[in-house]
C-alpha cells in the first residue's frame, strides 16, 4: 500500500492511494493514480512533486489513518501523526520508506487522475528496535530471499515485494497486460 502526500499554496496533505504503478525503467517513472474527490488531489493538481511512502506490512495504522478519513472529514489530518516538510514541501510522514517524484503530466483516467512521476529522490526509512524484534520473532512461512540494493535508490527502478502465492506482481497500466511473477524471474 501507499501514502501519498502533497503540497500547494501553503497546504498540505496526504491520502491512502489504491492504484499504483511502475511504468518505465529506463529512464524511470512511477505512475500514482489519485481520486478526485480527494483533497489530496486539489493540491496534487497544482504541487510540481509528490511524495510516494511504501507502507509495510506492520504499519497498519498508517494506512487506516489516511484511508480512514480526508481532509474534507478532518482538516487537521496530518496533526495525527509525525511528518516533516520534504522535496518541495510535500509532507514525509515519520516512519516510512519514500520516494519524490517530479510530476511530469497528468492524464484523466475517469473518476481518479493519473500522475506520471520522474523519481527525484528517496529514502528508507529506520525500524525501531521493536519492530526488529518482532519481525526477528515472527514465524516465517518460506525463507526470504538475500537482501538486494534499494532498487529505488540504485537506479530508480521500484520493486515492492507481494507476499502470498506469488513473489511479486507487476501491475501494468490499464491498457497493458499484468502477470505474476515467480521467485526465478526476480532474481534474475
Amino acid at each position: 500500500m501507499f501514502v501519498v502526500s502533497a503540497a500547494s499554496g501553503g497546504d498540505v496533505d496526504a491520502c491512502l492511494v489504491g492504484f499504483t504503478s511502475q511504468c518505465s525503467i529506463d529512464p524511470p517513472r512511477f505512475a500514482v493514480f489519485l481520486s478526485k474527490a480527494n483533497h489530496t488531489f486539489d493540491l496534487a493538481v497544482h504541487a510540481d512533486a509528490l511524495v510516494v511512502h511504501r507502507l509495510r506490512a506492520d504499519q497498519h495504522e498508517v494506512a487506516e489513518h489516511f484511508g480512514g478519513t480526508s481532509a474534507y472529514d478532518d482538516p487537521a489530518k496530518l496533526h495525527g501523526c509525525e511528518w516533516t516538510p520534504g522535496p518541495r514541501g510535500a509532507p514525509i510522514v515519520a516512519g516510512c520508506d519514500w520516494f519524490a517524484g517530479r510530476v511530469l503530466q497528468q492524464f484523466d483516467a475517469g473518476d481518479h487522475v493519473l500522475f506520471l512521476l520522474e523519481p527525484i529522490g528517496a529514502r528508507r526509512a529506520r525500524r525501531s528496535n521493536s519492530a526488529r524484534r518482532r519481525r526477528s520473532t515472527s514465524r516465517r512461512v518460506a525463507p526470504r530471499p538475500e537482501p538486494r540494493p534499494d532498487p529505488l535508490v540504485s537506479g530508480g527502478v521500484y520493486v515492492v515485494p507481494h507476499p502470498g502465492v506469488f513473489d511479486a506482481v507487476v501491475v501494468a497500466l490499464p491498457w497493458a497486460k499484468s502477470r505474476a511473477v515467480e521467485r526465478s524471474e526476480l532474481q534474475s
